[in-house]
């Protein structure tokens, strides 16, 4: 396709309209492939449906089990912001373990309260 002289060549552009009767005759004229493809997109959104919603069933299951069973779990922590701070005694967790439901019990430390350092750098004549 020459341009005519002093012209410059533009590429044929196609209408919406001649683009939709392109896509319509592609169709009416290949029916089997066009039904074949929607069968194939078809079977991929559902599977795409089956795939996230089997998991969340299974988690929301998982949950009204574990929600039937109830708490197990009691914390017992002091009052924050109070001065001065009140601390647990340290056998706090043995007089729990008094009470008659309970089954088990442990205490946790406070980290909050340790100061950490770090230390200098390594000299290089001590890695020979």
């Amino acid at each position: 396709m020459s341009a005519a002289p002093g012209r410059p060549a533009h590429p044929a552009r196609l209408s919406p309209c001649d683009v939709l009767r392109l896509g319509l005759l592609g169709i009416r004229t290949r029916r089997l492939r066009a039904a074949l493809s929607a069968l194939g997109i078809s079977i991929g959104i559902a599977t795409l449906v089956l795939v996230t919603d089997i998991p969340a069933s299974s988690q929301r299951a998982l949950n009204d089990q574990l929600s039937a069973l109830g708490t197990n779990l009691l914390r017992a922590v002091p009052q924050p912001d109070q001065n001065p701070p009140v601390v647990l005694p340290a056998s706090a967790d043995r007089t729990a373990a008094r009470i008659g439901p309970v089954t088990a019990t442990s205490e946790v430390a406070n980290t909050t309260i340790w100061c950490t350092a770090r230390t200098g750098p390594i000299p290089t004549t001590d890695w020979a």
